[in-house]
């Protein structure tokens, strides 16, 4: 950085190859350390994701982690064969821990300074009410799109802004949020509506936006922006971005040198506002956490299970297995039974019901649909025969030297949101769940959130509201909200799974079906694969 930039550094570690110390013993250090008020990591890989974990968690409110994290690590053929292991690259697990732990992920090493400055020197935001205070409609209108991207929500009490502003706005300015000033402010116009919204306890923040125009006072605005900073900025946060030629260039150097930082793109200063919003609710979130139901699982006979698939020297569970493990869990699937022949596909799917849904079980067939190998909504007797003798055809024809144990004869399930809820095995960060919107195309959409475990409620909640599709499960269209609760009880059951049956190396539940609220979810398909046996 430049050197008027001036950022206090109390330490500067590099920990080269962490063939000893890596960054989580740094992380617990510098925890402790009175004289620092940001920890600023980069990081290439993550060592001992656990410890880290557990340090990122136990972290003081008032002492703010930023992390830039490069790199991407990519998983073997084994677990790429499930989607959700597929989908856990080293980014996205580390996106969701660094949400669950509330550690602000910047993307360029100028963001992530900028953050850092703005956490070590302002208050966090106390309430939703930020006000855009600007000399240029255009500049302001880019900020309100800035503070949109950000995450930085705009105060919107038009009448309270018309009092606030009236003595100090012209007639052809605007007192809506952002507050236009026109041109004609000169230094004194702009001081005087800083003080004001400062001043009004309904304002939280203030992002303070200057052009150069041609009743310019370059001292007098250096001056002004100084003052307003030394005496407010403790108190409220208050971010100054200014744009124009050489005589707005030299203010903000002269102004950085003197320990108030302007930044020159309005975007930058929204950025590093939102910083601190998000670092606030993280914060908030802590103090209202809801105890965690007491999920209890068989680890005894899910342990039977494995067993007696290593005794066959196999990664894969089969189907039967894998269902069976799901209910020793608690959750709910519909009927379902393994026909070893025609005869017995027709006299499963008569006990069941129609209609039904055949699947081929084999454990060298892993996505079935591609292999023509799931039969849907089959209405009678002679459907069932003919999907039962197309599935065999497709199979032994697409994967002629497949292990076929037989055909899934399954209770086909009504109609729902199609999602998914999986759990894997991350190199770094060990168990993590994922949930996001499933089918098919769940690869393409990569609508997803992942988290480590253990899981807090709190945590499962997030990872339902944190994918793009979460308002289809509130209901879009005049449908009615979908059964969120059960959606959480299924992410708390698997995390449990994956925290106490350290075996396991991936489960993916897809998809789990989900009803409207009160009518619950089910597991229509599930797939279980097993670490490798150490040698």
């Amino acid at each position: 950085k430049r050197e008027e930039d001036r950022i206090g550094l109390s330490a500067i570690i590099s920990v080269g190859n962490k063939s000893d110390l890596d960054e989580a013993d740094l992380l617990q250090y510098l925890k402790e350390d009175e004289q620092t008020k940001v920890v600023l990591m980069y990081i290439e890989g993550v060592k001992n994701g656990n410890k880290l974990v557990r340090i990122l968690k136990d972290m003081p409110e008032d002492k703010h982690v930023v992390v830039i994290k490069s790199g991407k690590s990519k998983r073997g053929a084994l677990a790429a064969a499930s989607h959700t292991g597929s989908l856990a690259g080293s980014d996205n697990v580390f996106n969701g821990i660094a949400e669950q732990c509330g550690v602000l992920r910047a993307e360029s090493v100028n963001e992530a300074f900028n953050w850092s400055r703005a956490l070590s020197e302002l208050p966090l935001v106390e309430g939703d009410n930020t006000v855009i205070i600007t000399n240029g409609g255009g500049l302001g209108v880019m900020c309100a799109d800035a503070c949109e991207k950000y995450g930085v929500p705009l105060m919107d009490d038009s009448v309270l802004l018309q009092n606030i502003f009236k003595d100090v706005m012209p007639e052809f300015g605007s007192a809506r949020n952002p507050v236009d000033l026109t041109g004609e402010a000169g230094v004194e116009e702009y001081k005087t509506s800083l003080k004001k919204a400062l001043n009004v306890k309904e304002i939280n923040a203030v992002l303070a936006l200057y052009c150069e125009t041609g009743i310019f006072e370059p001292e007098g605005m250096s001056k002004m922006v100084v003052e307003m900073d030394q005496i407010y900025k403790k108190n409220k946060p208050i971010l100054f971005s200014m744009l124009g030629g050489e005589k707005v260039e030299d203010i903000i150097d002269v102004t950085r040198k003197k320990g108030t930082y302007v930044f020159d793109d309005v975007y930058d200063a929204a950025s590093a506002l939102g910083a601190l919003y998000r670092r606030k609710r993280f914060i908030e979130e802590l103090k209202h956490l809801e105890n965690s139901p007491d999920i209890i699982i068989n680890e005894r006979a899910i342990r039977r299970v494995i067993s007696k698939a290593r005794s066959e020297d196999r990664r894969f569970l089969m189907p039967d297995e894998a269902k069976e493990i799901m209910k020793l869990i608690g959750l709910t699937l519909p009927r379902w039974r393994i026909a070893r022949s025609l005869d017995e596909a027709v006299s499963f799917a008569e006990e069941i019901g129609y209609p039904v849904v055949l699947k081929i079980v084999s454990e060298d067939i892993i996505h079935k649909t591609d292999a023509g190998g799931v039969a849907l909504d089959l209405e009678n007797k002679n459907e069932v025969i003919d999907a039962y003798q197309a599935i065999m055809k497709s199979c032994r024809t697409k994967f002629p030297k497949a292990r076929i144990r037989g055909i899934e004869v399954c209770e086909m399930v009504p109609k729902g949101v199609e999602t998914i809820v999986g759990g894997t095995f991350d190199p770094s960060f060990g168990p993590v769940v994922m949930f996001g919107l499933g089918g098919i195309y769940v690869e393409t959409l990569k609508d997803v959130t992942f988290r480590a475990v253990p899981l807090a409620l709190n945590d499962a909640k997030k990872m339902v509201r944190g994918i793009n599709a979460y308002p289809i499960l509130l209901g879009v269209r005049g449908e009615k909200r979908k059964d969120i609760e059960g959606i959480v009880d299924v992410l708390l059951r698997v995390g449990k799974l994956m925290e106490k049956i350290e075996d396991i190396s991936d489960v993916e539940i897809n998809p789990l079906m989900v009803y409207e609220y009160g009518k619950g979810v089910k597991v229509v398909d599930v797939r279980i694969l097993l670490k490798e046996e150490d040698v």
